[in-house]
């Protein structure tokens, strides 16, 4: 999975509510109806079902415990999954 800590969302990036609820690596605003659901599973959170429940129920992952850089090499690639632009060529 590629997602890092700059992930996590302080504000809402629909309504720009401060009141996000964070449990382990699933967010929710407080004020609408946004989550960081699809964002996980386009950085890779469903790739491997069994691994993602286990991390999810037996042990939890958090942002605090996710590295703060990636590697140069999967940067483009997670950056154009957050625009949703086309990857250079």
């Amino acid at each position: 999975m590629n997602i890092t800590k700059e992930d996590k969302k302080e504000k809402c990036p629909k309504c720009g509510s401060k009141e996000i609820l964070t449990l382990g690596l699933d967010q929710m605003c407080c004020d609408c109806d946004w989550d960081n659901t699809l964002l996980l599973v386009n950085l890779g959170q469903m790739d491997q079902p069994r691994l993602a429940a286990y991390e999810q129920f037996v042990k939890p992952k958090s942002f605090e415990s996710l590295k703060s850089k990636t590697s140069t090499e999967a940067t483009e690639v997670i950056s154009a999954i957050r625009t949703k632009s086309p990857l250079s060529a």
